[in-house]
């Protein structure tokens, strides 16, 4: 592996999504300063896009834990998945 280069699978996995997005945010702030070398701005980028699909997962996963509490007709309350209103979608919809 060549100066610069980031091998994920030797890097540390980040303990938490904040974790991650801190990271994430420093990559970001690092690429757009431009102080960077090529291989460096490389390395991170990558670095940066597979944070991107942890914190994809860590939502995904959030998303499906979550649940509302729906009130029944008798006065009783129900937990059922929380569905995420569809983009483009109309209120009521």
């Amino acid at each position: 592996m060549g100066q610069g280069e980031f091998n994920w699978e030797v890097a540390q996995m980040p303990k938490s999504f904040e974790e991650a997005l801190k990271r994430l945010e420093t990559i970001v702030s690092k690429l757009e300063t431009g102080g960077a070398t090529l291989d460096e701005s490389v390395a991170a980028f990558k670095e940066g896009i597979e944070l991107v699909k942890y914190c994809s997962s860590r939502l995904d996963a959030a998303e499906q834990s979550v649940k509302q509490l729906v009130e029944e007709e008798g006065g009783g309350f129900r937990l059922e998945p929380f569905l995420a209103p569809k983009e483009n979608a109309e209120p009521g919809e």
